[in-house]
């Protein structure tokens, strides 16, 4: 890749994507990583994509953990990812309780489904919104995509439907047997 050139990402949503969402998770003892997302986080950094964890963290502004706290589960959550041979290239992170009306227009751009972390990341990463891929548990995630211009958009929950804007799918696996069939 020549200076300037953009990259494509893998944006990944945490809670319900990387691991089980059981609610507000703070504690690697209580971090169960989902089937299959190393084997697809392999796979699209060998198709030289980015990896890109952008997760609402609620609970840190609503006094349920600590910054100190993500910052510790998400070091050993990195690490996992290096020993299973995927590095994440950035995770971005909102902290902000939804109900603080006293937030900035930053801190509220910055959580989805606003697109202010993707938009971000593009700054830092040099990335290519438009041939990036998100996968995430909730409308919120799809939204943030939309808004940012991402085209493959992948919404992973039992109950989704599809949409004009989203592919859904049941599970981790079944995205990546879905994605491997479009980007080969």
């Amino acid at each position: 890749m020549t200076q300037g050139e953009l990259s494509p990402a893998l944006f990944l949503d945490r809670d319900g994507i990387i691991n089980i969402d059981t609610g507000f998770v703070n504690k690697k003892e209580d971090f169960i990583f989902q089937d299959s997302i190393f084997e697809l986080c392999r796979y699209f950094k060998a198709k030289g994509f980015k990896l890109v964890v952008i997760t609402n963290q609620s609970g840190i502004g609503r006094g349920l953990f600590t910054l100190e706290d993500f910052h510790q589960l998400n070091n050993w959550m990195m690490k996992r990812f290096e020993e299973e041979h995927c590095h994440l290239d950035l995770v971005m992170a909102s902290t902000l309780d939804p109900n603080n009306t006293d937030a900035s227009t930053y801190e509220k751009r910055h959580r989805k489904p606003l697109p202010g972390m993707l938009t971000s990341a593009s700054e830092v990463l040099h990335l290519d919104l438009e041939e990036s891929v998100l996968i995430g548990d909730r409308y919120s995630d799809i939204q943030a995509g939309y808004s940012a211009g991402l085209k493959k958009l992948f919404l992973v929950h039992p109950e989704a439907s599809h949409s004009d804007e989203h592919e859904s799918l049941k599970s981790i696996s079944d995205c990546l047997v879905r994605l491997k069939e479009l980007i080969p």
